[in-house]
């Protein structure tokens, strides 16, 4: 049985923001976010463990080429990645923690 994604609503708005604006910067570049995050969010269902804990039980991986990094914890026993944000890297560190 592999792992489900499940997304707190700041994160969910997190990514809809950060797709607005990509959106708004130039043609196609939303679509390469896009395509960046989903990639990533593959690697981390097929691994969520390959991603170090930064905080708590919360683990950090890294989107490439773009200054985000998705923060998301486990729960094993329910086979659930529960992404808690989807952070920009200028931003405040602690802000990317939240349960």
């Amino acid at each position: 049985m592999s792992y489900k994604i499940s997304f707190h609503h700041n994160a969910e708005l997190e990514y809809e923001h950060a797709w607005e604006w990509y959106l708004q910067q130039q043609p196609g570049l939303e679509e390469k976010f896009f395509e960046a995050i989903n990639k990533k969010l593959q690697q981390i269902i097929k691994g969520p463990e390959l991603y170090s804990v930064k905080n708590s039980s919360n683990r950090e991986a890294i989107v490439p080429k773009f200054p985000y990094v998705i923060v998301y914890n486990v729960n094993k026993r329910k086979k659930i990645i529960n992404v808690v944000a989807i952070h920009h890297t200028s931003r405040k560190p602690k802000k990317k923690y939240r349960n």
